[in-house]
């Protein structure tokens, strides 16, 4: 029961840019403490979800310089 959904949003022109991005990631995952031929039900799954935003944006000086900036939350 594995689930990731991603959303990216981006502008640019001649001289900047913006994008930003967003993804979710789930999954119920399974157990790795099971011996082989064990009920896996009698052990705990091991559970993993992940939520990741980031934002970037640049400005081009001239042809050979440009300042880019990002932040990034997981």
């Amino acid at each position: 029961n594995t689930k990731k959904t991603k959303v990216n949003i981006s502008y640019k022109n001649d001289k900047y840019y913006i994008k930003t991005n967003g993804m979710i990631f789930t999954t119920d995952g399974w157990t790795a403490k099971a011996p082989r031929g064990e009920d896996i039900d009698k052990y705990e799954d091991d559970k993993y979800e992940n939520t990741t935003l980031d934002i970037a944006t640049g400005y081009k000086l001239n042809d050979a310089n440009k300042i880019d900036i990002s932040h990034k939350i997981i």
